[in-house]
Formats: structure tokens, sequence, C-alpha cells
């Protein structure tokens, strides 16, 4: 502020805006065969994918639909689970001059089966204590140390090897003057830690399992999974707490394998036969579920196997939303196909679509027409009541709404709470819903944020309300083309 005559240059910005948010960034909770466990790996494409989590194993299921979904999206956090035989590869070096004395254990820095690959080759130096340790992947060459067994050397084993990508070295001596085993060694005995795992390690605790996505600030994510064992009471009814608690993600649940249409209509109505089905409804919006599993050929057995569809529906939702909007509607024939499929485990036909479509529930079918190949042909959510969030695009479109517009109105956080400030917002909001209108996501839309929803008592409680009133569009599903004959000398309407 200026005292004496003079100019002073101020900056106002009052250009704020809602900014464009991304809309499909998948959490997904599986095995895998490598990768620290209980840890979520942030994944941008396949080849990440397999450098992090290792090969692909055909009893995780989930990471087949890891990489299904990373054919189109490329924002997956992945979060690892295993059973308690999860086991790192390992090799223990002998001191050669002591009969079954061990030296140094060298192990895989994660557990699984991607540890067996790994050779160490160990090669005597110019003192009982100094070696060169090479570690090969896979048969090639990837690190080398120059390493010695003397704590206080400069070169002492647990110093060195620290910043290895591929083992722990872990130096057991008990006694001075040793005799190290050299030669090449392959690591042995790694487990993936999938068999045994149960519905409580996909629900997880603390951190861990689907945990790890319970707190929208640890995570931005719109999308949930865990492939092939969403199907678990405990699992599915935990992501749909998860998903409607957050209010910002849509979970995607899978059905068991092997379920006839109406077998499939009573599991999720909560009256499967099987000990692990829910024993309710699954009802939310901020859920949905597709039928049937799908066969697909897997390069890493060289064999065909048969795969839960929620990989392929976070495939078709990522494609969905590069070649059309969030507010579209992930199915039909020009953006539900889906070609890396080789054919379904049963091929719904009009009247079992009818029963899982209609009849009060919410199964969205996968059907393999002759012509046009295999196709997602529903976008219900699970929600039971007719309403507009039963359908997929427009709870995705709420979803996206929701979160773009509470992030810029952060903004507004602390400002005076005025005509000014409500004006700001409105002005900030309505040019937003406006643009997406005109790419047909809404019919109309109404902002309100004024003295007629911002009362005396608002203000002097620190409280700002805001409204939006939303006509999200409806998708044509249901379409009947109506063909009438008429005499020859009849006029045709409006004509």
């Amino acid at each position: 502020m200026l005292v004496s005559p003079g100019i002073e240059v101020r900056e106002i910005d009052f250009s704020t805006y809602v900014a464009a948010i991304s809309t499909t960034i998948v959490g997904m909770v599986g095995g895998a065969a490598k990768g620290g466990v209980g840890e979520t790996h942030f994944i941008t494409n396949r080849n990440q994918f397999l450098r992090k989590l290792g090969d692909l194993d055909e009893n995780s299921l989930a990471t087949h639909a890891a990489m299904e979904f990373l054919r189109q999206g490329n924002q997956l956090y992945y979060h690892r689970v295993a059973s308690e035989s999860a086991a790192a590869s390992s090799y223990m070096v002998q001191d050669t001059e002591s009969t079954s004395a061990d030296l140094i254990e060298l192990v895989a820095l994660s557990p699984g089966t991607w540890g067996d690959d790994i050779e160490a080759e160990i090669i005597a130096g110019e003192t009982a204590t100094d070696f060169t340790l090479n570690i090969y992947y896979r048969g090639t060459q990837r690190e080398s140390y120059e390493c010695s067994l003397d704590s206080s050397s400069e070169n002492y084993l647990e110093d060195v090897v620290v910043d290895s990508d591929y083992v722990d070295a872990i130096d057991q001596q008990t006694e001075a003057g040793v005799s190290i085993e050299t030669g090449t060694f392959a690591l042995a005995d790694g487990d993936n830690g999938v068999s045994g795992l149960t519905a409580s390690d996909y629900v997880g605790t603390g951190d861990e399992g689907l945990q790890a996505f319970r707190n929208e600030s640890t995570f931005d994510i719109n999308l949930l999974a865990v492939p092939g064992h969403s199907a678990l009471a405990a699992v599915s009814a935990e992501m749909i707490t998860i998903a409607e608690d957050r209010g910002d993600l849509l979970a995607i649940i899978d059905p068991p394998a092997g379920l006839t249409p109406v077998e499939m209509a009573d599991w999720h109505n909560g009256d499967g036969s099987g000990d692990d089905d829910p024993q309710a409804a699954l009802n939310s919006s901020y859920a949905a579920t597709y039928w049937p599993w799908l066969e697909v050929f897997d390069a890493y057995s060289e064999s065909n196997i048969m795969v839960p569809p929620s990989g392929h529906v976070l495939n078709v939702i990522a494609n969905n939303d590069s070649v059309g909007e969030t507010w579209s509607a992930p199915a039909g024939l020009d953006r539900g196909t889906i070609s890396s499929a080789i054919a379904l485990e049963y091929n719904p036909t009009q009247g079992d679509r009818n029963l899982l479509y209609g009849n009060g529930n919410a199964v969205n079918p996968i059907v393999n027409f002759d012509q046009d190949g295999i196709v997602i042909w529903g976008q219900r959510t699970l929600q039971r009541k007719p309403s507009a969030l039963d359908r997929i695009n427009v709870r995705r479109l709420l979803i996206m709404l929701k979160k773009a517009i509470a992030a810029s109105t952060r903004y507004t956080t602390f400002e005076p709470n005025d005509e000014f400030t409500w004006s700001e917002w409105t002005g900030m909001v309505e040019p937003y819903l406006e643009g997406i209108k005109n790419d047909r996501g809404l019919y109309d839309y109404f902002v309100q944020m004024d003295d007629t929803v911002v009362t005396d008592q608002d203000i002097d409680q620190n409280h700002l309300p805001g409204k939006v009133y939303l006509k999200p569009t409806k998708t044509a599903e249901f379409i009947t083309l109506d063909f009438i004959l008429l005499n020859t000398g009849a006029e045709f309407p409006n004509g």
C-alpha cells in the first residue's frame, strides 16, 4: 500500500476454471510373481507391468486383467497380495573351509517365482574375504559388485549390494578366516503366494488389500476391481462399501465362472448356492457386474484360458473415454467391442438377455454376434431403483462432475462469503457444464449460489452452500421401429 504519491501495479486473477481430470484410473487388487507384497505399484504400460510385477500367472487372474486394461488404459494402481506360502528365491553361499557352514545368503528382493531366474556368480579376490559378485537375470549380466566380508572395508558386502535391483546379500559368517564358495549359483524355491489366498486377504486390514484404496486422498482412482475374486461375498461387499463411502469410483464386480443365465441372476440377487456367494442382492449405483467369462489365448502359457470379464470391461471403458466421452455408454457396437477374446463361456440369447437386463435384474450381458464379434451389450449399474443412476454413463458422469467441480471449488475456501465469491464460483462452474452440454452429456443444467440458497445462518456458521441441477443425457437402448402401410391415396402425417 502506497503512503506517498506513486503508482502501484497489482495482479488480480479471476480466470479460475474447472480443470479436466482423468476418468480411467484403476485400482486393482491381486496376486503377482514379483513386487512388494502389501504395496501398491503404479503402472502405465504393459512392459512396465512385466518389469515390476513379473510374468503372468494363470492362477492369478488379476495379472491377466491388468494386462488387458493396459491395452487401452495407462494409469493402474496394482496392489499385490500374497498368502503365507509366498517365498523369495534364495541361495546360501557356503564357507568351503567349514562343513555346511553358511557364509552369505542371497535373497531375491521380493517373493515370487521371478527370483528363480536370478543367478549369482562369485569370483575369488586377492584375499580370502574379497570377491566379485556378478548378478545375472535370465542369462544376462545385470550387475557387478566388488565385495568384501570384512565389515570394516569400504567394499563390505551389505553396504555395496544395498542398491541392487535383484537381490539382498546378508552376511552369515560367524567367525573370521573364511574361504568363500566360488562359481555360478541359481537362486531357487520362489513362490508367488497365489495359492491359499482367501477373501480376507483381498479385503485386507490397515492399508493392505482393498483397504489401500479406502481413502480417496491416498489414491485418486475412479474404477476398482479384484479380478476373479470379487465374486466372494466379503470381497464384493467391501468393494461396494468402499465405492459408496468414497463416492468417486465405480466397482466392477466379477461373477463366479460356470454360471448359467438363471444361476447368474440368482447369484447377483443373493440366491446363489455357493458357500461364498452373496447372501443379499447386490444393489448399488456405484457398482456393476458383467457376464459371462471369456476365453483368451495366454501367450505366457501358450494355451487358451478362461478369464473373468472385469479386465475386458476396464479395457472397453478406457477405449470409450478415448474415442467418446466419459458420459458415453461403454457398450454397443461402436464402443463396446472386445477384440482380444476368442470365445465366451456362454453366449446369451435374446431371452437370456431379457432375463438378465430386465425383470428387476441388473446384469450386463456380453454377447458374441455372428458378424459383429464379441460385444458388451448392457450398461446397467447394480442399482435396482429405477432412476438415472441405474445407468453407468450417468453414474460415471456424476463421478466426474463431483470430482472436477469439488477440486476447483477448493480455491474458494477461506474467501469472503459474499456475492462476489458466489458470482465467481458460478462463473467458474457454468462454462464447464455448458461444454458438457454441448458435447451431449447433459440436456440442461442450472447452477445456483445466491441469497436464495445462502442464508444469514449459513454465513454466520461460515458455510457456503451451492446447488447444481442436472438433466443427464440418457442413452437409446430400446429402439422400436414402426413400419406403417397406407393406402395409395393416403397422406403422410405432417406431409
